[in-house]
């Protein structure tokens, strides 16, 4: 082949792609038109969706919510969150009415219809990435006051407090790890449909505004590889830290706890003498059944005090070992009851054999009857 000739190749190429840039593609304005239209109007549909879901859920949470309260017998403060729930309710349709998204015109302007789909997508991403501040902020303080509420009931010191700081401390990692969602990753969904108009109405005008650029590498920094791998190791981090500070809140309970009764065990065996009426002592869940001249009966009363008294007062103090304190410590428990037995005391008890109740008077309190309950007591958890 010779060189130069019009039939060489890089010829032909250089040809081809002068021709191509001087060739222009018309587009029909009206049909353009009616695409941003049609896709403007699935927007809209998306966010008008998204909101009646939000107002739905957070108006039926208010009824739900005040029966777990009224259920689980809650403090007052659980029912901090029902103003938030409402707040849910009118934040949204307050700021739909400052910010009506309209239904596009049969005879408006191409270029006025991407402005307006353009300035509807920034004030949807300004919603969403504001959402935080607005929405879960709020809830975020009412639970932690519950929750703070709820450790402070369940304590007995500044120590047990601390103890019970772990749950408040999961919420806070929590809801960091939620703010790092909402500000970095919840408006990520709009930004390629925001370029897209950016790019649409850029062509329209053939020029870009400063204010535009501007945005756009602020959009991008913020998106950045580099800042998403920073802020969720933080988050991640927070959240290692809240699970870290659970495990060592739950050991200091358990080991106060211990201490605690520990110190009731102690001051029990000094303090108290160590008697029984009973020669033995078995439980029916929450019901005493005792032995008495080696026949079984189901306690009544003692003292005139209804057993189911006794059973609720051991349950309060002595959290998990109510059942022990009830059969070796009876005077202790009686004693801060404010009611001290005697030598001897009275009982109400009812047979195991014929249903039918009795009353024993003067039944004497003796070490016998509370070393052989101490006995049995001790093998059976092999102390």
């Amino acid at each position: 082949m010779i060189p130069d000739s019009p039939t060489d190749p890089d010829n032909l190429q250089q040809a081809w792609q002068t021709q191509s840039s001087q060739t222009k593609i018309s587009i029909d304005a009206d049909v353009l038109l009616k695409v941003v239209q049609r896709d403007q109007q699935s927007f809209r549909a998306v966010v008008q969706t998204s909101d009646y879901v939000g107002v739905g859920i957070a108006i039926l949470m208010v009824p739900v919510w005040i029966y777990m309260g009224v259920t689980e017998s809650s403090p007052w403060t659980w029912y901090l969150t029902l103003p938030v729930l409402v707040w849910w309710v009118v934040f949204p349709i307050v700021y739909r009415m400052r910010h009506p998204l309209k239904p596009a015109q049969p005879d408006e302007p191409l270029v006025h219809c991407v402005e307006r789909s353009l300035t509807e997508v920034d004030e949807q991403i300004w919603y969403h990435s504001k959402s935080f501040w607005w929405s879960a902020s709020p809830l975020f303080a009412s639970i932690v006051t519950f929750a703070f509420h709820s450790a402070w009931l369940r304590s007995d010191d500044w120590l047990d407090l601390l103890s019970n700081m772990d749950s408040v401390v999961f919420f806070l990692a929590f809801f960091s790890f939620l703010y790092f969602l909402i500000e970095k990753c919840g408006c990520s969904k709009y930004e390629p449909r925001r370029q897209e108009l950016l790019t649409l109405l850029k062509s329209l005008r053939d020029e870009t505004t400063s204010e535009d650029s501007q945005e756009i590498d602020t959009a991008q920094s913020a998106s950045s590889p580099a800042f998403m791998c920073r802020s969720l190791a933080i988050a991640v981090s927070l959240l290692v830290l809240a699970i870290l500070i659970a495990a060592g809140g739950d050991y200091l309970k358990h080991k106060s706890r211990r201490e605690r009764e520990r110190f009731r065990a102690e001051r029990a065996a000094t303090e108290y003498p160590k008697k029984s009426p009973f020669a033995a002592v078995r439980w029916q869940d929450d019901q005493p059944e005792v032995k008495l001249d080696d026949e079984w009966f189901k306690l009544v009363s003692l003292n005139e005090l209804p057993v189911a008294d006794i059973v609720s007062f051991s349950q309060q103090t002595y959290e998990n070992q109510w059942q022990q304190r009830f059969e070796e410590d009876l005077v202790e428990v009686l004693t801060r009851m404010e009611h001290p037995p005697a030598d001897t005391v009275k009982l109400v008890v009812q047979s195991m054999r014929t249903s039918e109740t009795s009353v024993r008077e003067d039944v004497p309190m003796t070490e016998e009857n509370r070393s052989a309950i101490y006995a049995a007591s001790s093998k059976r958890s092999n102390r």
